[in-house]
């Protein structure tokens, strides 16, 4: 007798991960897997998101935006950054931190499809200075040393 023909079946693998695991899953690097949940959870404390693990934190946080919505996130989004460029004003910390802070929110709502216009988002964020402040010694620097 012949078997039964194989039906193919999408199967929806991601249905069965939290959003923390499919935010979790694009951590590859060490050092990421380190600092990005540390990094997500500081806004997830301006959200006043404060349970007792940080994956029950951004489970919450992605009930949220399923209640409130996108538009919701980019408005908070738009507060927290404003705030990190008042913040890096002050001196409190440096512009390139707060890009920092961007990325682990970028790559959770990349990994759990929450669409948002970070064109938006990006536009108001300082940028820093790249390049170091070294300069070459003077030839009188250079004569002192030998």
């Amino acid at each position: 007798m012949d078997s039964p023909p194989c039906q193919q079946q999408s199967i929806d693998l991601s249905a069965d991960l939290s959003p923390y695991q499919k935010f979790s899953y694009a951590l590859n690097a060490p050092e990421s897997q380190r600092q990005n949940p540390r990094r997500f959870q500081q806004f997830l404390d301006f959200l006043q998101i404060k349970g007792p693990t940080v994956e029950e934190n951004v489970n919450s946080f992605y009930k949220l935006i399923e209640n409130n919505g996108s538009r919701w996130l980019e408005v908070e989004l738009l507060k927290f950054f404003r705030l990190q460029n008042q913040r890096a004003e002050r001196k409190e910390i440096s512009t390139e931190t707060i890009r920092n802070y961007l990325k682990p929110i970028k790559l959770f709502c990349q990994m759990n499809g929450v669409l948002i216009n970070w064109k938006i988002i990006t536009k108001g964020i300082k940028k820093g200075h790249r390049y170091s402040s070294d300069r070459p010694p003077s030839i009188v620097e250079i004569e002192k040393m030998t």
